[in-house]
């Protein structure tokens, strides 16, 4: 079993954090192509569909979000007990807020007009059905609303630290991560309160919503996977044990993706007959997936990633201004192939390298070695 140091820089977790970011890339090159079909959070498809995507993008999105904020929470915590109370809310500030007040104004345009350029091309009821959308609708948070979200929990954060922590509380939630975390069985017990914040949302998994106005399931979900990854923090040798496991994580995921899979399906095509059955079984194979899946690529990192490696810290510190700045040039991107009478993979492809290629060589002339870099990043290590 691999030693994971306590102290020193984790770098296996750091290229797990863009990676989960960068993979935003896959899903915003991927969703205009499945067959499901468009709602407000993406309302745009494609002439050209493929399953395959929806299969990707359904497979990333049971991951891709919960690791990363679970990575949030315990780096989070890394940044407050290093430096403080008052040094981790400047720093937050930088990062976080400040990136997004001048990010969201500039880019939300941007990515308006080119769902519209996109929508238009496909017929005249389909773009006015568009435009007559709901205003929380139209003036959303896009991508940003991770960030959104993330402010919160960092409010919320500073919040409760000032507030006395009851001795048996400290003790109660040392024990849940102790046996969530450091033992297999305690896969169960994450995904059962994971299953408990899923069951409200209309699929019975993870929803999205890009609303300026909280979604309290979104909030409780994404909170309590938060919270998880901030208690870990102090008792990282735990994570030794998701690289003992990874694995049997891996196998258990295998396992309980057709079962996840199946009931979300039928809770999608039939809401209003869903509950409390498969609802309640979507919520509960999709809570066990999610945190099988976490645990076990976490793993994958720290047996493969856990050591310097140059190509892989650049692209850890693009990550985030790729994340920023991509989505546009993705939908951008889509909305030139519409009329293009080519299968959904070859699309597929072109968006995705556009968008990265683009991203990438921006980054790398005028963000990384500029202010704009340094403000995003910090220094680099």
């Amino acid at each position: 079993m691999t030693r994971v140091p306590t102290e020193s820089r984790l770098h296996a977790l750091d290229h797990l954090r863009a990676t989960m970011m960068l993979l935003g890339v896959v899903i915003h090159s991927a969703v205009s192509y499945m067959v499901y079909e468009p709602d407000l959070v993406w309302p745009y498809r494609d002439p050209a569909t493929s399953s395959l995507f929806d299969v990707l993008v359904g497979l990333i999105h049971s991951f891709r979000m919960p690791i990363f904020f679970l990575m949030s929470g315990f780096f989070a915590a890394l940044i407050y007990n290093k430096r403080g109370a008052k040094s981790f809310a400047g720093n937050r500030i930088k990062r976080i807020l400040l990136p997004f007040l001048v990010g969201w104004p500039l880019i939300f345009p941007i990515i308006f007009l080119g769902f519209s350029t996109a929508i238009f091309q496909l017929g005249k009821e389909a773009y006015e059905n568009f435009i007559n959308t709901p205003l929380d609708w139209l003036i959303t948070l896009w991508h940003f609303w991770f960030i959104y979200y993330l402010l919160m929990f960092y409010a919320l954060t500073l919040l409760f630290k000032k507030i006395p922590q009851p001795v048996k509380w400290k003790q109660f939630s040392e024990s849940f991560i102790r046996f969530g975390v450091g033992k297999l069985q305690g896969l169960f017990l994450l995904g059962l309160v994971s299953a408990i914040t899923f069951f409200p949302m209309k699929s019975g998994a993870l929803d999205s919503d890009i609303r300026w106005a909280p979604n309290l399931g979104i909030f409780l979900a994404y909170g309590f996977i938060y919270w998880c990854g901030w208690k870990l923090y102090g008792q990282r040798e735990l994570l030794a044990r998701t690289n003992r496991y990874t694995y049997h994580y891996l196998f258990l995921a295998l396992l309980i993706l057709p079962m996840a899979s199946y009931f979300l399906v039928q809770v999608v095509k039939s809401p209003e007959l869903s509950r409390p059955f498969p609802h309640l079984w979507a919520a509960l194979s999709n809570g066990l997936l999610m945190w099988a899946l976490i645990f076990g690529i976490t793993g994958l990192f720290l047996r493969i990633f856990n050591t310097y490696n140059s190509k892989a810290r650049y692209l850890t510190d693009s990550a985030y201004w790729v994340y920023i700045i991509h989505l546009p040039i993705a939908i951008w991107t889509t909305s030139q192939l519409t009329y293009l009478d080519w299968s959904a993979g070859v699309k597929f492809t072109i968006t995705f390298g556009v968008t990265i290629s683009i991203s990438l060589l921006s980054y790398h002339l005028f963000v990384r070695r500029t202010f704009i870099g340094f403000w995003l990043n910090g220094k680099r290590a």
